[in-house]
């Protein structure tokens, strides 16, 4: 079955995939938050200013495994970013620290809901 980006909408049910739907707006919303408040206290400054992109996480995990799709706004923001790659990567090395989980994927997708990163490991 062809993966769904929950990001950018897809034509296969999200829930039929992954046996749920993702996280309310404002859970993701609040998840991207929770990231860029540990990536402040934790985080290099790479990090740091990649994470100021995150706008959602949905389906964060549950802290020893899952898979999370972090939505930004690289490709479309108030400000161009000039390298979007290593943004996207930024994104998803600054998500696997702050998760400290055992396993699990991280994809990142820009503004468009394009994936940027995909099944990153951590």
């Amino acid at each position: 079955m062809p993966s769904a980006c929950p990001v950018g909408g897809g034509r296969v049910d999200y829930r039929l995939r992954h046996g749920s739907y993702p996280a309310s707006r404002t859970q993701s919303r609040k998840n991207a938050e929770e990231l860029r408040d540990w990536v402040r206290r934790h985080g290099d400054a790479r990090q740091k200013e990649a994470v100021g992109r995150v706008r959602r996480i949905i389906r964060a995990g549950d802290g020893e495994s899952g898979d999370a799709y972090v939505s930004t706004d690289i490709n479309g923001g108030t400000t161009p970013v000039r390298d979007p790659l290593a943004t996207a990567g930024a994104v998803a090395e600054a998500f696997a620290a702050w998760k400290g989980a055992e396993q699990g994927r991280v994809a990142v997708y820009d503004v468009f809901g394009n994936p940027m990163i995909t099944a990153r490991a951590f």
